[in-house]
């Protein structure tokens, strides 16, 4: 009888040990997942990225304003921007891609087969945004926009969840992140599906430990690739709300 229990209990231990490794893991490259390794992104990476985004089932959800075919065979169809002057901006320091682009760390998401399915980024939030919050009577220092791109043969898989949820657990250990606080906004038809993960269909409110604030308008000019003016829903998750959340999950295992 022992035995069975042992047997019975082992593969809990082992769950419940995973999950206190990760609470406690401050390494952000690689983050590495039962099923996934967000490798950080550089020079020999900006191939994958291309690769990519130069599909628009997975590129229309890179950025609030919609984007049309047209507009990414001009970001994806010239040689010099993808062989000449992705390696070389993925090679920059992040400091230096902050300045250029607002660009933060990039981690591209391999599966178990070593296959480039995705990418999760942090990047500056635009001014419109931090002027939104602050209309808010949040304080918009040390906010991040967080960025995830999946390709449709990795939809509906848990895969998102996943990169999400350990990446933030390991963002917000790693002292550099300390008092991040992170912004996703999800916008217009293409992000139904998202935003019906972020909004509970009961009671219409967002799903913690997400926060939302409701829409915020972004003029013409807001971002450099796609500056088409449009609305947002503005959603933000903090260290503070998601950390206990993580350690309840490890005390209810």
């Amino acid at each position: 009888m022992k035995k069975i229990l042992f047997l019975a209990l082992t593969p809990l231990l082992i769950h419940t040990a995973e999950k206190l490794a990760l609470v406690n893991n401050t390494a952000t490259d690689p983050i590495i997942t039962p099923h996934l390794t967000l490798q950080r992104a550089g020079a020999k990476q900006a191939a994958d990225f291309v690769n990519l985004v130069s599909d628009l089932e997975v590129s229309r959800y890179m950025f609030v304003a919609p984007l049309s075919q047209e507009k990414l065979n001009a970001m994806t169809q010239s040689t010099f921007k993808t062989k000449i002057f992705a390696p070389l901006f993925f090679a920059l320091p992040e400091f230096a891609q902050r300045k250029l682009a607002g660009a933060g760390p990039r981690w591209i998401i391999k599966d178990n087969l070593d296959k480039s399915i995705g990418s999760l980024s942090l990047s500056t939030v635009p001014q419109d945004v931090k002027n939104f919050l602050e209309s808010k009577g949040i304080d918009s220092t040390n906010y991040e926009n967080l960025g995830l791109i999946l390709k449709p043969s990795a939809w509906n898989k848990g895969y998102a969840k996943e990169t999400v949820f350990t990446a933030l657990s390991r963002i917000f250990n790693n002292p550099k992140f300390a008092y991040l606080k992170g912004v996703t906004l999800c916008v217009n038809t293409d992000h139904q599906y998202a935003l019906s993960k972020l909004i509970s269909s009961k009671t219409n409110h967002a799903k913690a430990p997400v926060k939302h604030h409701g829409q915020v308008y972004l003029p013409h000019g807001f971002h450099k690739l796609v500056p088409d003016a449009c609305t947002a829903e503005c959603f933000t998750i903090s260290k503070e709300d998601f950390m206990p959340l993580l350690g309840n999950s490890n005390n209810n295992n």
